[in-house]
């Protein structure tokens, strides 16, 4: 009943939705009374803004978070999502502050997350000026740190009610059921003998390294540069990668490492390899519906004190980490080798025969016509920053995901179909 009311408002949808791209809201230096920096703060008003022009009661969190909330009643359904965004990167061929080319609108946050948030007020409008009275509140939670820590919600979750259930445009189609966990763990040995020179690989511990370095002594004294180079791919799919430390493991042994070095790459060749499932490690854990654990080594970094890689461990909803990465820590520091923890943030899930999963499936099948299974993914999505919270959308199964990526940009079609389902969403949810 929602969805020709979405329809006429789409030339004030494209317009808002523009407006929201122009505004550079990378994270930058805090400034009084902005925390993430003058950019971000300006698209939070500007949402904050145009919920209080629709009538709806609006509140700001410190400049860290804020809402927009329609209803009545003790309890409250939440749509979470954020309003920062990554850097533009460069190699763009359209305006990333926003262009409209074709059927489509180009620009940074226009598929994450500011295209899907910005419709949300607008599907929010369509609920109020349509439903009717609703047992549940409605609130759409506009956070401004998601792309570099979550701290926003961190605040919010201090100060702020915790909804019943809700869901974040924030990732893909259908709803997302269980994510899994995300564990960070280094391995270090001390060099003591003066057999590594440096060692380097990776830019972020959640990618696969296509590119590895090392300079080191070899058994003969001499002075040998190694390099490999791999196949990147998001660390939660290792498997659809090529590690190069990996490859650079094996040639190090086979051009005649000595001591410390040595003794550190046998250790990886042996335990690690270039396998993806942590089974040499003793960490693998196959939990059927809800996935496999997966490892990526990520970082690497050595010198002539030490060697160290980091892992980025995936691991499925139900799997006790703590006791598995404690049996870990004593294999490897029984060789000598020191383990760490520094990470670990547990798995999401909402059974999928609950109401909030069934419902958002329910709505998903009637407004595109698809069936499709809820899933489990690998990556974390912003549902873990608030409880009771799965992701759903905005990227349909056979929609281009764009997100992160330069001329990143949303069909009108994809965003108003976006605004029809969250309108829905909301509705069969607050009723």
């Amino acid at each position: 009943m929602f969805n020709k009311y979405i329809r006429d408002r789409q030339d004030e949808i494209i317009t808002s939705v523009l407006e929201s791209i122009a505004i550079d809201s990378t994270e930058a230096e805090p400034q009084e009374g902005m925390p993430f920096g003058k950019g971000v703060n300006d698209a939070l008003e500007h949402a904050l803004k145009l919920a209080d022009q629709m009538g709806f009661k609006t509140a700001n969190i410190d400049n860290m978070a804020g809402y927009a909330e329609y209803g009545e009643g003790e309890e409250m359904i939440a749509v979470l999502g954020h309003l920062d965004i990554v850097p533009i990167g460069d190699g763009w061929t359209y305006d990333p502050w926003g262009e409209i080319v074709d059927d489509r609108i180009y620009g940074r946050g226009t598929l994450d997350d500011k295209g899907p948030m910005i419709g949300a007020l607008y599907a929010l409008d369509a609920v109020r000026s349509l439903a009717g009275p609703l047992k549940r509140r409605i609130r759409l939670i506009f956070g401004t740190n998601e792309e570099t820590g979550s701290r926003d919600m961190v605040r919010y979750n201090e100060t702020e009610e915790t909804p019943v259930m809700g869901f974040t445009p924030d990732a893909d189609y259908p709803v997302i059921f269980s994510e899994k966990g995300i564990a960070r763990i280094t391995l270090e040995k001390k060099i003591n003998d003066g057999s590594l020179i440096s060692a380097h690989a990776g830019k972020a511990v959640n990618i696969v390294p296509d590119h590895a370095e090392m300079t080191f002594l070899g058994e003969d004294a001499k002075v040998r540069a190694l390099e490999s180079t791999g196949i990147p791919a998001h660390g939660s799919t290792p498997e659809l990668g090529k590690n190069a430390v990996s490859d650079l493991m094996q040639k190090v042994v086979e051009s005649g490492a000595s001591g410390d070095l040595k003794y550190f790459a046998d250790f990886y060749n042996k335990n690690i390899a270039f396998e993806t499932d942590g089974a040499s490690l003793g960490i693998a854990c196959d939990a059927g519906k809800f996935g496999r654990t997966t490892v990526n080594v990520g970082l690497l970094e050595g010198d002539g004190t030490h060697i160290k890689i980091t892992l980025d461990c995936r691991y499925p909803a139900g799997e006790d980490f703590e006791q598995t990465a404690a049996e870990l820590k004593e294999k490897a520091e029984a060789e000598g080798i020191e383990c760490v923890l520094h990470k670990n943030v547990q798995p999401l899930y909402i059974p999928e025969d609950s109401m909030l999963v069934q419902t958002l499936q329910e709505v998903y099948r009637e407004q595109t016509g698809q069936d499709i299974d809820p899933v489990v993914i690998g990556g974390g999505t912003y549902a873990k920053a608030v409880k009771n919270i799965v992701a759903f959308g905005p990227v349909f199964p056979d929609q281009e995901n764009v997100i992160h990526q330069k001329d990143e940009y949303i069909s009108i079609e994809h965003l108003m179909k976006n605004v029809e389902i969250m309108a829905h969403a909301m509705y069969r949810l607050a009723r």
